[in-house]
C-alpha cells in the first residue's frame, strides 16, 4: 500500500489547497499515486481550481507529469497557478520527491509562463502517444518543464 499522508490545510494567505482524496496507485491502469486537490479563495472558500499531484520520479510519468493545476476561467490571471504549485511543494517534499515534471502545450502560453515563474526550467519536448486524451485533442508535443525542488 502506497504511504499517503494527511495534510493540514495549505495556505499563503490568498488560497488555500486541500487534498480532496487520495487516489491509489493501480498498475493494471498504468495509474500512480497521486493527490487530487481544490483551490479556494482562503477568505470566502470559493473554488477556484484543482490540482493533481503525481509522486512517481519523471522516468515512470504518464504525458500529464507530475502536476496538472486547472485554473477556472472567471479566477485566470490571478497567479493561482504559481500560488497552488509554491502549496502543493509541501506534499511533494514530504515525499522526497526532488523535482518536479511539468509538460504542457507549446501553444499554452499560460502554462509555459506559471512554469518559469516558479523557477521550472524547460527540458525539452516529448511526442505524444496516438492512444492519450491530448493526442486525441489535436496536441502532437508537449514541453517539459523540471522543477527542482
Amino acid at each position: 500500500m502506497f504511504p499517503f499522508r494527511s495534510f493540514p490545510v495549505l495556505t499563503d494567505g490568498e488560497i488555500d489547497l486541500v487534498v480532496a482524496k487520495t487516489c491509489p496507485p493501480t498498475p493494471e491502469n498504468g495509474m500512480i499515486p497521486s493527490y487530487a486537490c481544490k483551490l479556494t479563495t482562503h477568505t470566502d472558500k470559493v473554488t477556484v481550481g484543482d490540482l493533481t499531484l503525481r509522486i512517481a520520479p519523471g522516468e515512470q510519468l504518464p504525458e500529464d507529469g507530475n502536476l496538472s493545476v486547472f485554473i477556472k476561467m472567471d479566477n485566470r490571471g490571478n497567479g493561482y497557478a504559481a500560488k497552488a504549485c509554491g502549496l502543493v511543494k509541501k506534499i511533494a517534499e514530504a515525499h522526497r520527491m526532488e523535482r518536479l515534471d511539468l509538460h504542457c502545450s507549446p501553444g499554452n502560453t499560460a502554462a509555459c509562463r506559471t512554469c518559469e515563474k516558479i523557477g521550472a526550467q524547460l527540458a525539452g519536448m516529448i511526442d505524444l502517444s496516438p492512444d492519450s486524451a491530448a493526442y486525441k485533442r489535436g496536441e502532437r508535443r508537449l514541453c517539459v518543464y523540471r522543477w527542482y525542488l
